[in-house]
């Protein structure tokens, strides 16, 4: 974690991490929040083509979140904040190139010089082609929790194959790949249901009786009633299988457990 480290003022600088040179740097799992007195919070340049996978970038008192203006630069399943910046700028490219996949963006995306940035099922308002257009919805802004609140734009929504097969778990250390039930699995490659940014929603709890759509407790008429306009609906609570697909083996599943009953 980089948390609130200062750079030289003056409207210059590197608050956290300044990478310059040759090699392509991997930047893993890590937080930079609370940065100040500098151009950005991030920062590559020169022949440094820099990996950026389930990172933090937020919360940051500078120009922009990350400047990168060397070629080459990928970032995957970050979640990157900057329209509380300076400038509102999540992203800045003088000359560079970055592809971003998966990745969570508040702010905008601003380049110079020829700069070419190519997102891939990222979150951004206003977002083209097969991306996600919106604004997250996260747990805790105020208090830097940045992992997607339930129903999220975001949640099971990602590029399967876009991020390392070998990474299993998100930044907060835990299962990266969750299925969560009560959203639609609108993601695409092999694995649909992988979540954008740096965190992986958890899930939403099953309920303890299913067929108790009302939640009261009891099993009634009420609750038929609520299970038909949920199906008919499109509505996820009829997903009695937690499949994320509503169809008839959900009416079966309803009916041989409300007629069996549920346990205390």
């Amino acid at each position: 974690h980089f948390v609130n480290n200062s750079g030289p003022g003056g409207g210059s600088g590197v608050a956290h991490m300044y990478m310059r040179g040759t090699g392509t740097p991997v930047i893993d799992r890590c937080v930079f929040v609370g940065g100040s007195n500098a151009y950005d919070a991030v920062n590559a340049h020169g022949a440094c083509a820099v990996e950026m996978r389930q990172c933090v970038i937020a919360d940051n008192a500078t120009f922009e979140a990350v400047r990168l203006d060397s070629l080459g630069n990928t970032v995957v399943n970050c979640t990157v904040v900057g329209d509380d910046t300076e400038l509102g700028r999540a992203f800045l490219s003088v000359g560079g190139s970055i592809d971003m996949h998966n990745t969570v963006i508040v702010g905008f995306t601003v380049t110079f010089s020829g700069a070419q940035v190519d997102l891939s099922r990222c979150l951004a308002p206003g977002a083209p082609g097969d991306n996600v257009p919106g604004a997250p919805s996260f747990v805790d802004r105020p208090g830097r929790d940045f992992r997607l609140a339930p129903g999220s734009l975001g949640i099971d929504a990602a590029d399967g194959d876009a991020l390392d097969p070998a990474v299993m778990l998100d930044l907060g250390g835990l299962a990266r790949y969750v299925d969560d039930t009560a959203t639609s699995n609108t993601g695409i490659g092999s694995i649909t249901y992988l979540d954008i940014g740096a965190y992986e929603y958890g899930g939403t709890p099953v309920a303890a009786c299913p067929p108790d759509i009302d939640g009261n407790g009891v099993l009634n008429v009420d609750d038929i009633e609520a299970f038909v306009i949920a199906f008919l609906g499109g509505d996820l609570a009829a997903d009695m299988d937690a499949n994320g697909v509503l169809n008839v083996d959900d009416i079966e599943v309803f009916v041989e457990v409300f007629l069996a009953g549920c346990d205390e």
